[in-house]
């Protein structure tokens, strides 16, 4: 699925987190190796990504989203919120969490399995 627009690369606060513990993960695994992942963080950091702030208000709402979705924790919610906020797709690896979004009605959560 194409842009429609422009595009600007957005992340959470705590993304470049998220994704530097899984490139650490990714190396016990195997997967990579120290040298790939060391790569794979200066490619995150040359992406010049625009960071969007934590709020009171966003963390109320991913409280609200994790209750719909039966979640323990709000980590998850808490990128369904700003996706919602700017009403832009969200793209998960996360197919539990696609199909539980989807059912409450959030029709622009896909999974990255799907088709179309």
């Amino acid at each position: 699925m194409a842009p429609a627009g422009p595009c600007v690369s957005l992340c959470q606060h705590c993304g470049g987190y998220e994704v530097v513990s899984g490139l650490r993960k990714a190396i016990t695994a195997g997967v990579l190796t120290d040298e790939e992942a060391y790569a794979a963080v200066e490619n995150l950091w040359s992406l010049d990504l625009q960071e969007i702030p934590a709020t009171l208000e966003r963390h109320r709402q991913a409280l609200a989203w994790a209750e719909r979705l039966g979640q323990t924790v709000a980590f998850d919610a808490q990128y369904l919120v700003v996706s919602e906020e700017l009403d832009a797709p969200f793209w998960t690896a996360d197919k539990l969490l696609s199909t539980g979004a989807r059912a409450t009605g959030a029709n622009w959560v896909r999974w990255i399995g799907d088709p179309n």
